[in-house]
């Protein structure tokens, strides 16, 4: 029961996010930031849509290596990389390369725009796309 009320909050919690990031996008000054809100967005719905196909959360601190996803075992990678796409990520690798030079991310948060599956690295390239998008207000 305890589980249940902090999944709903956890999904409440990304609601409210994706919302005010919705509403950022309208409010950029630039081209740059507003491609940074949709990308920030992308990446919170992939979060909701990773727990709902997988039934656990990509932000948790350790992830197993294989996971059962919508009735499909799959390495964790592979599903959060589904994920991304399911929420409007570019598939292919050079788009989201091209995707991570047009928002001018570093490395490290080009890497896991690619799709890495860790909790510490999706934090870093959220906080790196809202640094974007505040420069671009």
């Amino acid at each position: 029961m305890h589980a249940r009320i902090l999944y709903h909050i956890f999904l409440i919690c990304i609601w409210l996010t994706v919302s005010q990031v919705s509403a950022r996008a309208d409010e950029a000054a630039t081209p740059k930031a507003a491609l940074a809100v949709k990308t920030l967005q992308v990446i919170s719905i992939a979060i909701v849509k990773f727990e709902e196909a997988c039934g656990i959360s990509i932000m948790q601190e350790r992830l197993p290596g294989n996971v059962v996803c919508s009735g499909n075992s799959q390495e964790v990678g592979e599903a959060w990389d589904d994920a991304l796409v399911r929420a409007g990520l570019a598939e292919s690798f050079s788009d989201r390369e091209q995707l991570a030079r047009q928002l001018g991310l570093n490395s490290t948060a080009a890497l896991v725009l690619q799709g890495m599956a860790r909790k510490e690295g999706i934090e870093y390239l959220m906080a790196a796309l809202e640094e974007i998008a505040k420069e671009g207000q």
